[in-house]
Order: C-alpha cells, then sequence, then structure tokens
C-alpha cells in the first residue's frame, strides 16, 4: 500500500528544502531524518511519521513547501494494515536544528615603540611591508641609538595596515610606528526565536 508523506506541522512559514536525506528504495524507520528544510530563523530536519520504503520523491532540493504540502511516497513494508487516520494521531514535531553564526569583528590596533628608555633612536631596517600578516613577538623594525641596535617585536598578532614611519626616523618610547588589523572572532548566536515547534493542537 502506498502512503503519502506530508511535510508535519511547522507553522505558517513556508520554508526551502535544502536537503533530501533519502532515496528511492531506501527502506526508513520511524522517525529516520529524511529532509532539511530551512526557514528564516532556523534549518528543521524532517523526521518519518511511519515506517517504509520510499516509492517517490515529490520535491526537489530548492522547493517551498509549507505544513501539509505531500513530500513523498513511502510503500508500506510488507503490505501490512492501512496506518491510522490522520486524525487519530498528530505529526511527530519536526526537530529543529538552531544554526549558530559566528561573526569576526575586525579592528585597528596602534603599533607604538615599547619603552626603550628616554633615548631617541634611528630606525635603521622595516621588516614588514603592508599586507603581511605577523605573529607577536615577530621582528617588526629594528632601531639604532647611541649605544647599540635593537629589533623592536610586534605586541599584537595582525596584519600590517600601515606603516607611518620609514628608515631614517627618529623614534622614542611609545612613539607611533604602525598600524594592524586584528580579527576577533565573537561568539556564536543562535536565534532565541527558534524554537521547537508544537504540533498543531486538537480541538477538545
Amino acid at each position: 500500500m502506498s502512503i503519502e508523506i506530508k511535510l508535519p506541522d511547522i507553522g505558517n512559514d513556508e520554508v526551502e528544502v535544502t536537503e533530501i536525506l533519502v532515496k528511492v528504495g531506501d527502506k526508513v524507520a520511524v522517525d529516520d531524518n529524511i529532509m532539511t528544510v530551512e526557514g528564516d530563523k532556523a534549518s528543521m530536519e524532517i523526521p518519518a511519521p511511519q515506517a517504509g520504503i520510499v516509492k517517490s520523491i515529490i520535491v526537489k532540493v530548492g522547493d517551498k513547501v509549507k505544513t501539509g504540502v505531500d513530500i513523498m511516497v513511502f510503500d508500506e513494508e510488507g503490505g501490512a494494515a492501512a496506518p491510522a487516520p490522520q486524525s487519530a494521531s498528530q505529526p511527530t514535531a519536526p526537530k529543529v536544528e538552531v544554526t549558530p553564526t559566528t561573526s569576526s569583528v575586525s579592528q585597528t590596533v596602534d603599533v607604538n615603540v615599547p619603552d626603550i628608555g628616554d633615548d631617541e633612536v634611528e630606525v635603521t631596517e622595516i621588516s614588514v611591508k603592508v599586507g603581511d600578516t605577523v605573529a607577536i613577538d615577530d621582528n617588526i623594525i629594528t632601531v639604532e641609538g647611541d649605544k647599540a641596535s635593537m629589533e623592536i617585536p610586534a605586541p599584537v598578532a595582525g596584519v600590517v595596515k600601515n606603516i607611518i614611519i620609514k628608515v631614517g626616523d627618529k623614534v622614542k618610547t611609545g612613539s607611533k610606528i604602525m598600524e594592524f588589523e586584528t580579527t576577533t572572532a565573537a561568539a556564536p548566536t543562535a536565534n532565541s526565536a527558534a524554537t521547537t515547534p508544537a504540533p498543531a493542537s486538537t480541538p477538545t
């Protein structure tokens, strides 16, 4: 016996079919996920309301569907008794999979000469160029004072966005020498409105 499989109660929203998890001929158990749909707020895995063998798949990826639409036809395994009337049991509520979104925040950081004392020193070498990715403690410039030359390490990791000084410039403690662009990953956020839709209530 052929059984029409309908989209269970997912509310009033129209959703898009993003993945079909079975193919014709597959043997499916109750609550096996058969397809994934995506709405404005979350993606949902649609479980099989009953067991059977997939006879035909009515929808395809990209289709828009809503509650009650025919999505597949199952052959009842072994030709057992007809399924219970729809009114006798409510459709299984689909599982809602809330996909967190991770955003990254870019910011520009000033890079200054660290504490090298009170002396003014000369920039003798610039070891990076705009666009370079720099790790913490990588040498970025070399300076020379009255007594010695010093390599200045990067205080933070990032991408060189701007080099303010040039070879031959005089700098001292606190002088701004470069700008780095750093990226910080923000905490994943999930839409709090995406909750498991409840089956439609049965009038008493």
